[in-house]
């Protein structure tokens, strides 16, 4: 814990700033969000209140789905030395898409009344959603969330999460992404304005005219955030956090600990079980890593910095890696095979021998058809004639559609500005640093595979029906299988450019 002192230039330690301070959180039921509020209750016990954001699902309501969140494993520490602290944690009901966050009158009175920290961390992630929809949810709702926060009676910090990503349509002509906000053709308020007004070709038109194109729509409408807080709150305390490739932690509060299955993690969980061999990417292309524990801590800094008047607001910070976990895609590959050799993971398909990325379509497209396909269509086939549900066939159709939303990351090396990531880094206290590390610079990709096995959700071998044993013995028979099913294969295509070499000579 931090010990409550202040540093030699009287400048409070970070614990210091949130102590006595109530705190508004959206998107804790996410990655990153779990774990800055997970961060805030281990590192900063003296902290008044948190309220989190949650709105309705079909089966869950809001209390409920707040124990989900403290039922995750990233929490069992604080339940075993602080306990009592969880109880700070409160539950307010609604939806970023709607005015004033859809909060009901009590809610934000006591919001407004009590909350001087704000982390807006909720966002739709999806690579898949339709531009108009990824608009309204990413950028609409910062709208709305700053015409709240310039409600609250005192604002200290409002800490945006965007994406180191936000500029990448520009990797061409930029050398390194740089921290600061790049602005689009037209004001964001006029995407707003064309969004709500029943003309669509309006909106469709102000996209279509902002080159050069992004890799998908979220990275677009982050972008527009950015831009949205530069024209309409560059008056107001606020840092802007863009992290690059979440990873799994490094050290807090789980080595290891990774949750979710999207984009790049879901590709490396699926190649951890044996499901996918070929991968579409340059082989040497470089992705940069960040562990999502730094993550978490530079978003508690960015708070305390800005909110101490340590740096000028608004603060953008690249939250991204060092050379060492600037990885080249076929490393992640090869890293994945000896982490599985050693520690099978539960619920795997077979054993992985082998893993690789491939750059040209049309070789991918072979190797896709020959090592993904053609087992998927016998297996399934299989599968009808016992009665059960095919099912392999549908999988890879939906592992290409993640594929190919992501192969403008495979296929390029980004890099990124950190000037503004290693100053807060040099502002800290040493105290400060033993408990919210930032600095990356010794630590490996290898180093932090290594800690999977420990921490990460996808090892959990209690959702899984078989023990270790017999796991791997189903593992190997299904790998077994499946090169019976492409030898036999590999046989009749020789047989059938026999016959037909045989007809032509």
């Amino acid at each position: 814990m931090f010990r409550s002192s202040s540093s030699s230039n009287n400048s409070p330690l970070v614990a210091d700033f949130f102590h006595g301070k109530s705190i508004f959180i959206t998107g804790t039921s996410g990655f990153v969000g779990g774990l800055i509020l997970e961060d805030l209750l281990r590192c900063c016990p003296g902290i008044k209140s948190i309220y989190i954001l949650l709105r309705h699902k079909k089966n869950d309501n809001p209390d409920s789905r707040k124990e989900e969140i403290l039922k995750k494993k990233i929490f069992n520490k604080i339940k075993e030395e602080n306990p009592e602290v969880l109880e700070k944690v409160h539950v307010v009901a609604g939806d970023i898409a709607q005015p004033n966050m859809g909060l009901n009158e009590e809610d934000m009175s006591r919001i407004i009344e009590e909350v001087s920290i704000v982390f807006s961390c909720a966002a739709s992630i999806s690579f898949f959603k339709p531009c108009r929809f990824l608009v309204s949810q990413n950028t609409l709702s910062l709208k709305y969330m700053i015409e709240l926060c310039r409600q609250l009676k005192q604002l200290d910090v409002l800490v945006y999460t965007s994406t180191a990503f936000s500029n990448s349509n520009r990797a061409v002509t930029m050398k390194k992404m740089p921290e600061e906000v790049i602005r689009l053709p037209f004001p964001a308020q006029k995407f707003i304005d064309a969004l709500k007004s029943e003309n669509e070709k309006a909106f469709d038109q102000l996209v279509e005219e902002c080159k050069p194109e992004w890799p998908n729509w979220y990275i677009f409408s982050k972008c527009m955030s950015e831009n949205f807080i530069v024209e309409n709150a560059s008056d107001m305390p606020i840092a802007i956090v863009r992290p690059s490739i979440i990873y799994s932690a490094w050290k807090t509060p789980i080595p290891g600990y990774v949750e979710g299955d999207f984009g790049l993690t879901a590709l490396f969980t699926g190649g951890s079980q044996g499901f996918i061999k070929i991968f579409l990417g340059d082989p040497e292309a470089r992705l940069n890593m960040i562990p999502v524990d730094v993550v978490a801590n530079t978003h508690l800094i960015a708070a305390w910095s800005v909110g101490t008047a340590r740096v000028p607001a608004p603060l953008i910070v690249n939250c991204a890696s060092n050379e060492y976990l600037n990885v080249q895609n076929q490393t992640v590959a090869d890293c994945t095979i000896i982490l599985t050799e050693k520690n099978p993971v539960p619920r795997s398909f077979q054993v992985v021998k082998s893993a690789f990325f491939i750059r040209n379509y049309i070789l991918y497209s072979l190797l896709v058809f020959y090592e993904h396909y053609l087992p998927a269509y016998v297996l399934d086939l299989a599968a009808k004639f016992t009665g059960k549900k095919p099912r392999m066939v549908k999988l890879y159709h939906f592992i290409d559609k993640i594929s190919n939303s992501l192969v403008y990351f495979t296929t390029h090396s980004l890099s990124f500005d950190r000037n503004n990531f290693l100053r807060l880094n040099s502002l800290l206290h040493p105290d400060d640093k033993k408990v919210l590390n930032i600095d990356t610079e010794e630590l490996t990709f290898r180093d932090l595979v290594k800690s999977l096995p420990e921490g990460a959700v996808f090892y959990d071998w209690t959702k899984d029906k078989k023990t270790p044993q017999s796991r791997l013995k189903s593992m190997k028979q299904t790998y077994w299988t499946i090169q019976v099913i492409k030898g036999v294969f590999l046989m009749l295509c020789c047989f059938l450019f026999y016959s037909i070499f045989s007809l032509v000579w």
